[in-house]
């Protein structure tokens, strides 16, 4: 027994149409998700002076946001030591022979995202506010 399935016309203009969806969010979504890693970098940044017991300000102004696509953004550090903090270095020892009996972790920037959650909202909400408009 042979089975032939077909979609009509206008069901294949509608999944043509969504298979575009994403374009036509692209020019709302970049400047959304590059205010989005800002707020998000500028919390990291003010959370390392209080979480950290001795900040220097140097991992803080190491911190930089990253649009990678319309779709994509991520927070990078520019010091070798940002994973220590994050992750902590308890009972390691590092490449210049240095033992740290007790280091623990420090993840100031990994907390920040629900502190900021009402201004990522928002910066969401207007960029959607745009696409319907």
């Amino acid at each position: 027994m042979l089975l032939d399935i077909q979609f009509d016309p206008s069901s294949m203009a509608s999944i043509a149409r969504l298979l575009s969806f994403d374009v036509m969010l692209e020019e709302e979504m970049a400047p959304a998700n590059q205010e989005a890693i800002d707020i998000v970098t500028q919390a990291a940044q003010a959370n390392t002076w209080t979480a950290f017991q001795h900040p220097t300000g140097q991992l803080a102004g190491s911190l930089a946001g990253v649009l990678i696509s319309p779709w994509e953004a991520a927070m990078t550090a520019g010091v070798p030591w940002d994973w220590r903090r994050a992750r902590g270095y308890s009972g390691m020892t590092d490449s210049l022979g240095r033992f740290y009996p007790y280091d623990p972790a420090e993840p100031a920037r990994y907390q920040v995202v629900s502190s900021v959650s009402l201004p990522l909202r928002a910066a969401y909400s207007r960029s959607m506010l745009l696409v319907s408009a």
